[in-house]
């Protein structure tokens, strides 16, 4: 004996589900965005009356460090400054490379206390020869080039 099911007993089991599974599933969720809602609405307002409050009393943040200049010492000389090392990252970039490699050796350090190193992971020979020639101009101590030693073809990969 094969029992048939009729259209009409699918759509009373669907309503039965519906009302006790998903209709109250739904509810729920309705009800959490509701809350999640009015959390927001709050935030938003003790933001903005923080704010405002702030801005009423004029109060402005302690700077946390005190920067003062390297003042010249004859006797340490140029040993008061740190050591310096600037890294330049250049992966087959002629649009940019004088402008990078310029402003580095632009830096008023002393030339003693600054190393520059160029890491040129370049795949273009006219390139790394268009770097080698701008780096040979360059009025500053010490400037090395760095080529990558693996080929991954990433930039900054010889950091």
């Amino acid at each position: 004996m094969v029992h048939e099911i009729t259209p009409d007993q699918v759509y009373s089991m669907w309503l039965s589900v519906r009302a006790k599974a998903i209709a109250p599933t739904l509810q729920v969720v309705v009800w959490m965005c509701m809350v999640m809602s009015v959390m927001l609405v709050v935030e938003a307002t003790y933001m903005a009356l923080v704010s405002l409050g702030v801005k009423i009393i004029g109060w402005r943040p302690d700077k946390q460090y005190k920067w003062e200049a390297i003042r010249e010492d004859e006797e340490k000389g140029s040993s008061a400054y740190p050591m310096v090392l600037v890294q330049i990252p250049m992966y087959n970039e002629i649009e940019v490379y004088k402008l990078s490699i310029g402003a580095a050796c632009g830096l008023t350090w002393p030339s003693d206390r600054i190393i520059i190193q160029v890491l040129d992971d370049s795949t273009d020979p006219l390139i790394k020869r268009y770097i080698r020639n701008e780096l040979s101009f360059a009025l500053v101590g010490d400037v090395k080039t760095s080529p990558l030693a693996s080929d991954t073809n990433w930039k900054c990969a010889g950091l």
